[in-house]
């Protein structure tokens, strides 16, 4: 016999049964969710864990960096030291010039007060000569009044000779006033008028050979102080222009070395601060490469992390409302927990190509000219102008002004600047931390964020102080490298 139940205790039977089920399906959903936070916090730690070794090796890596930057610049200021040390060699110099300008300058006044002296003398001389000239002249007016006198006596002595004895012998050279006679027996016998005529011309032709001594003792003394006056006059000419020359090359020394102490200086200050700067550059990209790469990194791990499934997916059998209910749970839950940070990298909102280089980059180039000739080589050199050792990060490659420069190896341009004493330049990046420097260029072909491929033109070389040359360097991370362990 069955016993009939009342309606409403079997309505009450299933809500009882749903109220279980319910009860049951939370309870799952609780020790699931409870095992999904696990999960996550494990993953968390791991992911923490991985994030702290990554940057203690970046730290090491970092550190090692700065460690070989720190040499680089020890050696560059090293060398800045040793430009300061030649300024003040330049300055003792210097000093010893202005001394020696100062005693040249005292020489001057001695050599002037000698060549006053010998003006003096030559002054005197002229006025012995004044006076010997004039003494010349008289005597020469003298001997050509004797010389007159003694031909019209001449010439009448002959006349009457010939006349009254013309058997005596007579000398041919009677009118040259070197009258002889053969005869002197004879003339003791001519008439007294023409032996007194005889007397007159023998005295007349003394006198006129007296004066004719004279005048050559006078010739005589003017061409000694002629001459000795001309040598005076040499001498003071000699001593002035060799001060003056004395003079000059003492200006020229003490100008040249002022000149070299001040490019000197000017050479230091643009070294310094270009060093500098370029060391910093080259850091902030390194920096920047290490920073991306772990960014990289990071999102590398995020991808390969497969998506986990829902644990809130509904089941086939459960109820739309009970569906709805886990719904609103999992949305709670998620919104409570923290959310994980995944670096991207940023959306551009340009149309501009990203490029990339490669990391696996063996370090080969080829020569960034045509021309081979190394005008300065890596390392420390010597500046011929101003005698100064100087440090080069590079190599300094001969070449006409207006030269191609062509890039060494294929990458990108990651700054295209300008410094003082490198004068335009360019950076490019070619991976594996591996850049290059082109400097020295009048002009520049590429832009920042190009990609240039081997051979490519990055610009045209300039002249500067130091001559016509393309200024090329090497780097590896934050430390420079010897080109030529590199060129091909």
């Amino acid at each position: 016999m069955s016993v009939s139940r009342p309606k409403s205790f079997n309505i009450i039977l299933v809500i009882v049964h749903c109220l279980l089920i319910v009860l049951m399906m939370q309870t799952d959903t609780q020790a699931a969710t409870k095992k999904a936070r696990k999960q996550k916090t494990v993953q968390k730690a791991k992911k923490i864990s991985s994030k702290k070794k990554s940057e203690k090796r970046s730290a090491q890596k970092t550190k090692q960096q700065k460690s070989s930057s720190h040499s680089t610049l020890t050696a560059i200021k090293k060398d800045i030291e040793k430009a300061k040390k030649k300024v003040g060699e330049l300055e003792v110099q210097e000093k010893n010039a202005l001394k020696g300008l100062a005693k040249a300058k005292k020489q001057q006044l001695m050599v002037k007060e000698h060549v006053g002296k010998l003006m003096t003398e030559v002054r005197d001389l002229q006025d012995t000569l004044d006076v010997i000239r004039a003494t010349e002249a008289n005597i020469q007016q003298k001997l050509n009044t004797a010389r007159m006198a003694y031909a019209r006596i001449a010439k009448k002595y002959q006349t009457l000779m010939q006349k009254h004895a013309p058997n005596t012998a007579m000398s041919p050279d009677l009118f040259l006033g070197s009258m002889q006679f053969n005869d002197q027996a004879g003339i003791s016998r001519l008439p007294s008028y023409l032996r007194q005529m005889h007397t007159k011309l023998t005295l007349q032709m003394r006198e006129m050979q007296s004066l004719q001594g004279a005048l050559t003792v006078q010739q005589e003394q003017i061409s000694m102080h002629t001459s000795r006056q001309e040598r005076l006059i040499r001498e003071s000419e000699y001593e002035q222009q060799n001060i003056r020359t004395i003079l000059s090359e003492q200006k020229k020394k003490l100008e040249s070395l002022r000149l070299s102490k001040v490019e000197m200086q000017k050479e230091i200050e643009k070294k310094e601060q270009s060093a500098k700067r370029l060391a910093g550059m080259i850091s902030s990209m390194v920096v920047h490469d290490n920073g991306k790469k772990e960014e990289q990194k990071v999102v590398k791990k995020a991808q390969e992390i497969p998506e986990k499934k829902s644990v809130y997916q509904t089941s086939k059998y459960e109820s739309p409302s009970l569906k709805k209910t886990t719904e609103s749970i999992a949305k709670k839950e998620s919104v409570s927990e923290p959310q994980e940070r995944i670096t991207q990298a940023p959306a551009r909102n340009d149309n501009t190509r990203v490029e990339t280089v490669s990391g696996s980059f063996s370090g080969g180039f080829r020569w960034p000219s045509s021309a081979k000739r190394i005008l300065r080589g890596f390392g420390q050199y010597k500046n011929s102008v101003t005698n100064t050792v100087m440090d080069n990060p590079g190599l300094d490659i001969a070449c006409q002004s207006g030269s191609s420069a062509m890039c060494a190896a294929p990458g990108i341009v990651s700054l295209v600047h300008w410094l003082p004493g490198y004068n335009s330049m360019v950076i490019v990046d070619h991976g594996n931390s591996y850049r290059t420097v082109y400097a020295n260029l009048a002009s520049i072909t590429v832009k920042k964020g190009q990609r240039v491929d081997a051979g490519g033109l990055i610009g045209r070389t300039t002249q500067s102080v130091d001559g016509e040359f393309l200024h090329f360097e090497i780097w590896k991370g934050k430390q420079r490298m010897n080109p030529l362990a590199f060129l091909r």
